[in-house]
């Protein structure tokens, strides 16, 4: 599972080339239940504004491979192990 971890860190590091790629989690309250969505965005401005643009919902992902992926996108290979 590491290894599959590191590859697609790797893939989404290439993403970031292109914009500020992050992990975005988002919490909201409907009805009395609260819904997380975990989310990759790429950030980029456009016309002088901040633009948010959606890559994927990664919310179905176990909450430490979730953590991998933000740790890889931040530069912090190293410490994945």
């Amino acid at each position: 599972m590491l290894a599959r971890c590191r590859f697609l860190c790797y893939n989404i590091s290439i993403l970031a080339r292109s914009g500020t790629v992050h992990v975005a989690t988002t919490k909201r309250k409907y009805k009395g239940e609260v819904y997380q969505t975990t989310l990759l965005r790429r950030s980029y401005r456009q016309g002088g504004k901040v633009k948010h643009e959606t890559l994927g919902n990664i919310s179905h992902l176990p909450p430490r491979l979730i953590d991998i992926i933000r740790r890889g996108l931040r530069g912090d290979l190293q410490r994945m192990a």
